[in-house]
């Protein structure tokens, strides 16, 4: 299935971006 590394990068990006998110909201929160 060739798009299966499409897939396991675009979760990988979506990760990174809520970590992202959850480091903004605990700054924002101190």
């Amino acid at each position: 299935n060739p798009h299966t590394p499409s897939v396991f990068f675009l979760s990988l990006n979506t990760h990174k971006s809520l970590s992202v998110v959850h480091t903004l909201r605990e700054t924002i929160k101190m």
